[in-house]
């Protein structure tokens, strides 16, 4: 069964690249360059597997050109079918020109989303409230070593620092199995020059498991307090409350329930959860908790994922309220596998607490 699904799946995405390289092809040829055969094919591999090696944001372009040319052809073959000259759409198309120039600029436009992140600000309620409120700044998916390398670290530390939080609190996936060394040792370097009141905290996401004892000291120098499983009562004023993601777990690590961990706490006083998927909430909301710090999802990062992430999270991105509970979920500061947005924006976020 499991043989005849990957064959089927190879054989899907030769047809699909297949159609798109004769696409590509009938372009060029409308330009007046023509190569022979097994050049253009050849040429059009190699391409395509380079992009891929390199993990270069480009192979957002051939999705792109690929939904172009399958609608452009839906739109031709409906006024065959129907006797439309389609002269003004013809004009448009301009020989597939239009679709490959179209595909281009939105895939520069979409590697610029990867780069470029933003502030995203939210402004919380608590019915328990913490004397002199609380600006907190969380931090998810930076997938150190993709966009987010040496050169751009600089940028969040200044974001954070511009912000002047109270506390940063980092909801994992800050690392991925492309992640070097330097990466890892490069992002430690910049969260020990993030300024805050009470310091940064951390919990483990799905992505940061073949690492997790690769950057665990580094973390640890910089200052950063790891709370997998573990709470902690903040200031004699509120509780952070870390778990531990379901990917870390094996035969001698069990994720601990929501209740174990809040056995011990006082719920008169605030309670804030980071759990890095947002899959949980019949267990992350309610029964005291007060607010609920999720990533994960990046907002499905690459289009059609933005259209369907929802269907596999309670919350695939934003401020809602579940059982009492405020939820924010973060669509990251950074991307994983090919440094491409579309749909959302790679973002940090900064929470004001009253």
């Amino acid at each position: 069964m499991w043989i005849l699904a990957i064959l089927v799946l190879v054989g899907t995405i030769a047809g699909i690249l297949y159609y798109l390289g004769v696409k590509i092809k009938d372009v060029l040829k409308q330009c007046g360059l023509v190569m022979p055969r097994y050049m253009y094919w050849t040429l059009f591999a190699i391409l395509f597997v380079f992009v891929l090696y390199i993990r270069s944001g480009l192979v957002i372009f051939y999705e792109i050109a690929l939904i172009g040319f399958l609608i452009c052809d839906i739109v031709f073959g409906v006024c065959r079918i129907f006797g439309i000259k389609g002269r003004i759409f013809s004009k448009i198309y301009f020989k597939g020109i239009t679709v490959i120039i179209i595909s281009f600029l939105v895939s520069i436009m979409w590697q610029y989303n990867a780069f470029h992140p933003v502030v995203k600000e939210y402004n919380v309620s608590l019915d328990k409230k913490i004397d002199g409120g609380l600006d907190a700044v969380f931090i998810s998916d930076i997938h150190a070593g993709t966009s987010v390398k040496k050169e751009n670290l600089a940028k969040l530390t200044n974001m954070v620092n511009e912000i002047k939080p109270d506390i940063i609190l980092l909801g994992g996936d800050i690392f991925d199995e492309s992640s070097s060394r330097e990466d890892i040792v490069n992002t430690c370097k910049a969260f020990g020059k993030m300024k805050s009141l009470y310091g940064i905290y951390y919990i483990s996401g799905n992505h940061d498991v073949d690492l997790y004892n690769n950057y665990i000291s580094e973390l640890e120098q910089a200052g950063v307090k790891i709370i997998d499983d573990e709470i902690i009562f903040v200031g004699d004023k509120f509780y952070i409350v870390g778990r531990r993601d379901e990917g870390m777990l094996n035969s001698s690590k069990i994720r601990m329930s929501v209740d174990e961990l809040l056995a011990n706490a006082d719920k008169e006083y605030p309670v804030i959860m980071l759990d890095h998927r947002p899959e949980y909430f019949d267990e992350d909301t309610g029964n005291g908790i007060d607010l609920l710090l999720c990533g994960h999802t990046h907002n499905g990062q690459i289009f059609p994922g933005n259209l369907f992430i929802s269907l596999f999270n309670d919350l695939a991105y934003g401020h809602e309220k579940f059982n009492g509970t405020d939820v924010i979920v973060s669509s990251g500061y950074g991307v994983w596998g090919f440094p491409v947005r579309s749909g959302s924006r790679c973002e940090l976020v900064s929470i004001h607490i009253e």
